[in-house]
């Protein structure tokens, strides 16, 4: 069904149906893509992961990215964790993408991880703040930029992600 643009008129409320709804969403995405200069999503509750060694999503630190672009993005990552219980962490992006990023902060030693293979980066084993940023090149394939993490070791004591932890993402061209 084609769109068909709302008359707007003072004191009457037009109808919301599916179309419209979908318009909008299809001309936010368009501007994001064509114009962004940046978005943003911050974590509002902690959340953890316990007696895991595998890699899972994080809940809020995700972005999306369209296909065919290159992208900018800084990462401030709180974490909570514990002197025995050291938590790995990667980012993930859509299938094709390339680029690189990087961590600074207590417990991670300075080098720069490519996408594909930093699925084992792992980092201190307290509370601390890790800055983190990068560069993402999309192929064909649109998706997200996904922060993903879990214990290093298999631990009764959870890795915390914590709430206040943030993600910027910035078109580049």
């Amino acid at each position: 069904m084609a769109y068909t643009k709302t008359i707007w008129v003072s004191g009457v409320a037009p109808p919301i149906s599916a179309p419209n709804l979908n318009n909008l969403e299809t001309q936010y995405e368009s501007i994001v893509a064509d114009y962004m200069l940046a978005i943003s999503v911050v974590k509002t509750s902690d959340e953890t992961v316990t007696s895991n060694i595998t890699l899972q999503n994080d809940d809020e630190l995700l972005l999306p990215v369209v296909a065919n672009k290159r992208y900018g993005w800084l990462a401030g990552i709180q974490r909570g964790g514990h002197a025995t219980v050291a938590n790995k962490i990667t980012w993930v992006v859509p299938a094709g993408a390339t680029g690189q990023w990087g961590a600074v902060g207590q417990g991670w030693s300075d080098k720069s991880e490519d996408y594909a293979t930093s699925a084992n980066s792992a980092i201190s084993t307290t509370d601390s703040m890790n800055l983190m940023m990068g560069t993402i090149d999309t192929a064909a394939t649109p998706g997200n930029l996904q922060f993903q993490f879990a214990q290093a070791v298999s631990n009764g004591t959870p890795v915390t992600i914590k709430a206040g932890s943030w993600l910027t993402l910035w078109l580049l061209d």
